[in-house]
């Protein structure tokens, strides 16, 4: 019986890593696609140039505090998504969907599932801006951007006084939750 059960185990485990659905594969996966992260804190970003933004969008923090921004830009290589804090507010995590609206990973409820986002990356402390940049030949001319952060408001001794989970400003997912995404054209 021990055996068998061990064969099983085997069969199951060598079928699971053989399959692949292509369908559901991130971008992030593929050798193709390049993509890099930028983080940023309040000192670097003083006296810098501000960008020019193709977009922008609210970042909504506990669903009642405007704890900073989303920013949208392009060249003729690159998307650029960028979360930006102020007042305050830093970035703990980052969980970024950005591509066609309809592969946004939900649950059957509706609502998204932030654990499979094609981006997710935990930040250094005290870090006002996250910028990623992804290769423009995988997006659409028309795409979504579902930006969900873990953010934390610091007093002026730095110390944590409250940390909430954050969403990009826009559209309601069809689900239960407060989680939004945005439509880039």
């Amino acid at each position: 019986m021990k055996k068998i059960y061990s064969l099983l185990v085997f069969a199951f485990v060598l079928v699971m890593a053989s399959c692949s659905n292509d369908a559901n594969d991130s971008y992030e996966n593929s050798p193709d696609v390049q993509f890099t992260i930028t983080e940023r804190t309040t000192d670097d970003i003083d006296g810098k140039d501000e960008v020019v933004t193709c977009a922008a969008t609210e970042l909504i923090a506990g669903q009642n505090y405007v704890a900073g921004e989303i920013l949208v830009t392009a060249d003729e290589s690159t998307v650029y998504i960028t979360y930006r804090t102020y007042d305050g507010w830093v970035i703990d995590a980052t969980h970024l969907f950005a591509g066609v609206c309809e592969d946004i990973p939900q649950n059957r409820a509706g609502n998204p599932k932030i654990g499979v986002f094609d981006h997710a990356t935990s930040h250094s402390a005290s870090v006002d801006e996250v910028t990623y940049a992804l290769d423009i030949e995988f997006f659409e001319q028309c795409f979504c951007v579902a930006a969900h952060a873990e953010v934390s408001l610091l007093n002026e001794a730095g110390t944590v006084i409250q940390s909430e989970t954050a969403w990009g400003s826009g559209t309601t997912f069809d689900g239960n939750s407060w989680a939004m995404y945005s439509v880039f054209a």
